[in-house]
């Protein structure tokens, strides 16, 4: 019976789970991915290319202007042959893309020194680590890269340039994810619900990554910076949610006036004042077969 309880026990202990910030948040994810050990390794299993970096920077910017636009990196680090910056997004804005392209540049065209000599003295690798799914299904990947080295006629590799652009999504983990790139994807998203299985994750940077991003180890200065993190992902959030449910409001108003069903006052209130997006598509799949605007609303 001891024997038992011993095993229930160890059992137990294997399965304990860690509260810990979500790697969601700057903050955390800059405190963990920032300690240079980690950073490297993160940087050497996703890229597959063996990187040492001494030192990492948070919200680094060069010194001098490239372009028009005005570039701070999450995370920054280099060496004689690398240039590694890591980012990371939450809510997939419009300019998700085009914003993370620009930043990748920029960290190629700032090592040209004169018009007479355009060399990059490092390869840039930039390593972007988004937390939410994508709605477009075209969009659902766990790794995509982004490569620059010019192929040929003949689909041959020309090997003049190695900057690569990488897209991580740890949400859509599938079979075919890299598996050394897996292992922090995995890390990742476990940290998203702000519990994680301390056993899942044995190997000491893993475990450094989480003893860094639990609750006791942040500052009162770290944590206030999460919780303004928070309140602005909560503010995007909601605007975004405002903006399609106003489109959809429009919708069915300017779909029932196609009709020629008559909108009255009370129509339209009852429509404005819907804020729930599945209703409003309800309604407005009604269109086409209702006789009254009545036939609408019926539950």
């Amino acid at each position: 019976m001891l024997a038992a309880s011993a095993g229930a026990q160890r059992r137990d202990s294997l399965r304990a789970m860690s509260k810990v910030i979500p790697l969601r948040y700057g903050t955390a994810f800059k405190k963990a991915f920032g300690d240079a050990e980690v950073f490297s390794r993160f940087a050497s299993d996703v890229l597959g290319v063996p990187i040492h970096i001494e030192a990492v920077h948070q919200e680094y910017s060069y010194e001098g202007p490239v372009g028009r636009v005005k570039v701070a990196y999450d995370l920054f680090g280099e060496d004689v042959e690398h240039r590694i910056v890591v980012e990371l997004q939450h809510i997939r804005e419009q300019d998700f893309f085009a914003r993370f392209l620009h930043y990748h540049v920029v960290s190629i065209a700032e090592q040209a020194r004169t018009h007479e000599d355009y060399r990059s003295e490092r390869t840039v690798y930039t390593v972007v680590v988004l937390t939410t799914a994508p709605r477009a299904r075209d969009l659902r990947f766990s790794v995509a890269v982004s490569e620059m080295d010019p192929v040929s006629e003949q689909g041959q590799r020309l090997g003049v340039y190695r900057h690569r652009l990488v897209f991580l999504n740890p949400k859509v983990i599938n079979d075919q994810t890299p598996p050394a790139a897996r292992r922090w994807m995995e890390l990742i998203a476990d940290s998203l619900d702000g519990e994680v299985e301390d056993a899942h994750y044995p190997d000491p940077l893993m475990k450094r990554v989480l003893g860094a991003i639990r609750d006791e180890e942040l500052s009162p200065e770290e944590l206030a910076r999460i919780k303004d993190e928070s309140a602005w992902e909560n503010a995007k959030r909601d605007a975004a949610h405002d903006a399609i449910v106003e489109h959809a409001r429009v919708t069915l108003t300017m779909l029932v006036r196609a009709v020629g069903l008559p909108l009255d006052e009370a129509a339209l209130a009852r429509i404005d004042a819907c804020d729930d997006g599945a209703t409003l598509q309800r309604w407005t799949l009604r269109v086409p077969s209702a006789k009254s605007v009545a036939e609408l609303f019926e539950d």
